[in-house]
Order: structure tokens, then sequence, then C-alpha cells
């Protein structure tokens, strides 16, 4: 599947009873397999921030690729201080869902990508938008060199 193509994460993604994350079962657990298996290379990564970028990502698979990459970047030291693993338990109490918990999120990928040294400039990615801050942080914290 393309990267421009959302999984099949379900809508209701954090605030669905069986998505249990962390767990070993559960749709999370079978969602972030099938997402990792699918953006397992580089070139394959770097053209799926292109299209977060442009706004081609579902919000629900983003969340689940910024809980996966917080998890790794938390045990690397490099979330942002703790930045990261705090948006990543905001994401599990679901402060992120509905219309205005995108745009929650989105100011709270601004402020974790201005605490990571990696991260882009807001210049680089062109907006402030969802998808640009996102990408932003996710870059700060190695994703395109370390995947999911």
């Amino acid at each position: 599947m393309p990267p421009s193509q959302p999984t099949l994460v379900v809508r209701r993604g954090w605030a669905d009873p069986s998505w249990r994350w962390g767990s070993p079962i559960g749709k999370a657990h079978d969602l972030a397999m099938e997402l990792r298996a699918r953006l397992a290379t580089q070139e394959i990564r770097q053209r799926w921030v292109t299209d977060l970028i442009a706004d081609k990502v579902d919000v629900e698979e983003l969340k689940l690729a910024l809980g996966l990459r917080i998890q790794h970047a938390a045990r690397q030291g490099i979330d942002g201080n703790g930045a990261g693993w705090e948006l990543m338990n905001n994401m599990v109490a679901c402060k992120y869902e509905g219309q205005q918990g995108e745009e929650l999120l989105a100011k709270d990928l601004d402020v974790l990508a201005l605490r990571l040294p990696d991260a882009p400039s807001k210049g680089q990615t062109g907006s402030d938008a969802l998808g640009s801050n996102a990408a932003r942080a996710l870059l700060g914290m190695g994703f395109l060199s370390g995947g999911l």
C-alpha cells in the first residue's frame, strides 16, 4: 500500500476500548505491526513525511506513528526531555480526539518540535498545520533513520 493511502486505523482510535495501547493484543498492536511494515525503509518514510506535510495522511495513522516513534525516542533520550512522552500520554488520555483535539495536537506538536534540537524549523515544512508540525516533531525524534 503506498504511503499516501491511509491504513485501516479505526476512526475511534485511541478512544476505542479495544485499542489497548501498550498491550501485545488489541487493535493498536495489530495496526502498529502493519504500519511498521509499510514504513520499513527510509525512502518510504521520506515519501510518507512529504504526504504528511501535504495533509494526505489520516490523522489516526499519524497519531499511531507518533506514539510508536515517541516510545523509541523516549528510550533514546531524544523526545525533548520528556515532552514527547507527555504528548503520547495525552494521546492515551484521548486529549486529541475530534476537531478541537486535532487543533490542540498541532499546537502541542509545535511545542514539542521547539524542544527537539534536530527538528526542522517551521519555514522548512511550510506551515503551522497539523501535518507540518507532526513532520517537524517526527524528524526531530529521528523518524527517518530510526523508523517506528
